[in-house]
This record gives structure tokens, C-alpha cells and sequence, in this order.
């Protein structure tokens, strides 16, 4: 099981940045998918180290996006 979370979390961040790399705009319903994908791993895995890979890459997400909207506003 161990190897089959640390799978599916590499192939959801990469997903994600894929998906945001296309579209950025994107990053409000990648961000739900995530955390969906997340929450159903630590059902059957709590407490894996890659669980919080996935949370340290969605809160790294928001704050750069935090930033980014900040900077745009005039």
C-alpha cells in the first residue's frame, strides 16, 4: 500500500501541474480534486509521508496564487 499512495500522489501532483501549466486558471478545481484524492488516501493510509507532499504542494500553490492575485490588483 505504501508504494501504491507514494504512486498515485507523484502521478496527481504532476497531473496537476500539467493541467496547470495549460490552463492556469484551473487551480480552484485542481486544488478540490486534490484534496479529494488526499482525504480518500489518508482513509485507507493515515498518516503516509507522501499525504503530506500533497498538502505541502496545494498550500504552496496557494500561497503563490495569494501572491500573484495580489500583485495584479491595482
Amino acid at each position: 500500500m505504501d508504494k501504491e499512495v507514494e504512486t498515485i500522489v507523484e502521478r496527481t501532483i504532476r497531473h496537476t501541474r500539467a493541467i496547470l501549466t495549460i490552463s492556469p486558471d484551473r487551480w480552484d478545481h485542481a486544488r478540490r480534486g486534490m484534496l479529494t484524492i488526499r482525504d480518500s488516501l489518508a482513509a485507507r493510509a493515515p498518516g503516509h509521508p507522501a499525504l503530506e507532499r500533497l498538502t505541502a504542494f496545494v498550500r504552496a500553490e496557494d500561497r503563490w496564487r495569494a501572491g500573484w492575485r495580489d500583485a495584479r490588483r491595482p
